[in-house]
């Protein structure tokens, strides 16, 4: 709750004529459109941001509305080669095992379906922003999610080899 108060000193000071809503929910696959539709009277918003640290995928799969951007939190320890994601959970808590979310692959592809293009990587490496091109005046350029990928400098390229070996055994050892 302090950091959406921050958040909304922040726009208050710098952006005072603009209208922003901020929420501070606990958001699931299955809440999230109520929590949009009570909240927010436009179909089209302009920005939707989503870290909730495990399941982002799940949510924007169920996702009704088609804000112009999207950043979301994907999980680099899963690479940039595979379309990876965890199961649907209920209620997911990440427990600092590098087990959440979902590979920069499988967000391309499922909002590729709803016409978003990735068009940036923040610099740690952690976040995705995704446009839909018709909201925007200038051509926005696609960039590629293999190539623009970007490990986090804090860590060496063996701790994220490591942490995805351990994913894809563990997987096999469960059967999925």
């Amino acid at each position: 709750e302090l950091k959406c108060d921050k958040l909304k000193a922040c726009l208050k000071k710098f952006y005072n004529k603009s209208k922003f809503i901020i929420k501070n929910s606990y958001i699931s696959y299955d809440n999230l459109n109520k929590i949009i539709s009570k909240n927010i009277n436009k179909k089209d918003f302009d920005i939707l941001s989503i870290d909730i640290d495990g399941m982002e995928y799940w949510v924007l799969e169920c996702l009704e509305v088609n804000p112009k951007v999207i950043c979301v939190e994907f999980n680099p320890w899963m690479g940039k080669n595979d379309i990876i994601t965890i199961p649907k959970f209920i209620n997911f808590t990440y427990r600092w095992d590098y087990y959440y979310g979902a590979s920069i692959l499988a967000f391309t592809k499922l909002l590729k379906k709803r016409n978003y293009k990735l068009v940036a990587i923040d610099s740690t490496g952690t976040n995705a922003f995704f446009i839909i091109q018709k909201y925007f005046k200038k051509n926005i350029i696609e960039i590629n999610p293999q190539t623009s990928f970007k490990y986090d400098k804090r860590f060496d390229i063996k701790k994220y080899k490591d942490a995805l070996k351990r994913r894809i055994d563990s997987d096999e050892d469960s059967g999925n």
